[in-house]
């Protein structure tokens, strides 16, 4: 189980092996490692625990099996304790803190972006008092 995981991962052979060979989409992900790739998503039918459902399973070259946070929250599952055993969540709470880690993800990108405009700015702006102090 990956709990920063959107989308449940798997090799291409796996899904050709369970049959969901027909794609939905393409779609572009991000790894834990920080490399994007392209990936192939489709639809399957999983049980876990003795809970079935259709979930989005995303295949690329070299990819490792993870349970995904979508998978998790269409079975009513999630991850408690240290163990990460699996336990029947409150969806509310689950989405709730999905949407909080979803916004802080993009507020810190932000301040990323605010920190590098800023160090390129700092020494313009050096320079032009320089500048202005030598006339």
């Amino acid at each position: 189980m990956d709990t920063g995981a959107t989308y449940t991962t798997m090799p291409r052979w796996i899904i050709e092996l369970i049959g969901a060979t027909d794609p939905l989409r393409l779609v572009d992900l991000e790894l834990a490692d920080g490399r994007k790739v392209k990936a192939t998503l489709h639809s399957a039918e999983v049980e876990i625990d003795g809970r079935k459902g259709l979930v989005k399973v995303a295949s690329f070259e070299n990819a490792k099996p993870a349970i995904g946070m979508d998978t998790l929250m269409a079975l009513d599952f999630g991850s408690e304790g240290r163990g990460m055993r699996f336990g029947l969540v409150d969806r509310v709470l689950l989405r709730t803190a999905y949407l909080i880690g979803s916004i802080l993800m993009v507020v810190l990108k932000a301040i990323g972006v605010l920190l590098i405009i800023a160090l390129f700015a700092l020494p313009v702006i050096f320079l032009l008092l320089l500048l202005l102090s030598v006339i």
